[in-house]
């Protein structure tokens, strides 16, 4: 099930298990979250700053809101995928 939702079959999906570079990301990553007070999930943070919603899951326009200003500040826009 979980290979089928990451698009890759079943014995590349439990090969990144067994991966040093993926163990230590994760590693790296939890202990992150850890230092920033993070206790489930879903949660997102910008630039170090925890998003709003409290866990929650963040709709697209609500992303759209929060990177808009960071990214026109250096006179870029920002296109995001509309469907999946």
């Amino acid at each position: 099930m979980a290979a089928q939702a990451v698009g890759n079959s079943v014995s590349e999906f439990q090969s990144g298990f067994s991966d040093m570079r993926s163990d230590m990301a994760a590693r790296v990553s939890f202990k992150y979250g850890c230092t920033r007070g993070v206790a489930g999930a879903p949660f997102f943070f910008v630039n170090g700053f925890l998003q709003p919603g409290g866990g929650s899951p963040i709709d697209f326009s609500t992303w759209t809101s929060i990177l808009e200003p960071l990214v026109a500040h250096h006179g870029q826009t920002i296109e995001m995928f509309t469907s999946v």
